[in-house]
């Protein structure tokens, strides 16, 4: 499942806040984490 969140993560990144990105994946492994931040 984690991988759908993920995808999802990164389909909408654009239009979530910063913060609830973050919150969404601080449980992520740390190479899903770089992905998601990454502008």
């Amino acid at each position: 499942n984690q991988e759908r969140v993920f995808d999802f993560i990164i389909r909408r990144k654009a239009d979530m806040p910063r913060t609830a990105l973050r919150y969404a994946i601080e449980k992520m492994p740390s190479d899903m984490k770089k992905k998601a931040m990454a502008r």
